[in-house]
């Protein structure tokens, strides 16, 4: 779950929790939600990974078995003749493919091939650059590169990765193990059907449009389109009040007042973009 500063008039009142109207593509409603991925635009080995990254939706994939161990797991048909559903036993089978130990989401238990590719996306920056006010982002020198554990203590307890980091490492396996083709192959990876070509056509010409700016704070949500999750405030030192007790950084974790300070402090904030987004 990602979470963005936002710069904001201070008198700026749309609703919380309700995705912006500029980031909602208005030619997606000559579209329906493809069946076979579910908007994901993943085929079935890269869905069962989308799906397995994110803790809730990894205990319906896994059902009672989640956080066993892989090894202790009887085969396909031993789960056939206790009775298991068939989605049970794809995914167990599908988690044994890719390599899983335990059966559980696979976020925060990352690999060194997994933080290569992220590296490789420059999607770790926090670890792999220094942030200068006026140069803004610059690579370490000599460059560093983080260990699987460094990076999964981050995600577990932080703000972790946003969807953009999960895409590229679903990416990153399906090539490791063997996955030829990760797209849907009803939607060939577009997530939806169009009744016509030119209202895709429209659709992929369309831009999105960012909310005012301003001299307030507000926290946002990136999961989804984005929306506001805070209410608008005149000093930072308010928001990080107010997030240390109603918000939090990812799943459940809160972070206190001077943690979410050091978080949104002008060490990680652009002030020439106006935003600070943590990944």
């Amino acid at each position: 779950m990602g979470r963005t500063l936002k710069r904001i008039p201070l008198g700026f009142d749309w609703p919380i929790k309700k995705t912006w109207e500029g980031y909602l593509n208005p030619f997606y409603k000559y579209s329906s939600e493809c069946w076979g991925c579910k908007r994901t635009g993943y085929g079935p080995d890269a869905l069962f990974l989308h799906n397995a990254w994110y803790s809730h939706m990894a205990v319906d994939l896994f059902g009672n078995f989640y956080g066993y161990n892989i090894l202790a797991v009887p085969s396909r048909e031993g789960l056939k003749h206790m009775g298991w559903r068939d989605d049970v036993c794809n995914a167990i089978d599908r988690a044994r493919k890719f390599g899983f130990k335990t059966l559980t989401h696979w976020a925060d238990k990352l690999e060194e091939a997994d933080i290569k590719a992220l590296i490789d996306d420059e999607r770790l920056m926090d670890f792999t650059h220094t942030w200068d006010p006026k140069k803004h982002w610059q690579k370490k020198e000599p460059p560093y590169i983080p260990t699987p554990d460094e990076v999964n203590t981050w995600s577990g307890r932080g703000i972790g990765h946003d969807s953009i980091n999960a895409g590229v490492c679903i990416r990153a396996r399906c090539k490791r193990y063997g996955v030829e083709n990760y797209l849907c192959p009803i939607c060939k990876g577009e997530g939806q059907i169009w009744c016509d070509p030119k209202w895709k056509k429209q659709a992929d010409e369309w831009s999105p449009t960012e909310p005012p700016k301003g001299k307030g704070y507000q926290l946002w949500q990136t999961t989804g389109e984005g929306s506001p999750i805070s209410p608008v405030f005149k000093m930072l030192d308010e928001l990080c009040e107010w997030a240390a007790g109603n918000a939090t950084t990812f799943g459940s974790f809160k972070a206190s007042k001077e943690e979410w300070k050091k978080m949104l402090s002008d060490d990680f904030v652009c002030h020439k973009e106006g935003d600070a987004v943590f990944m």
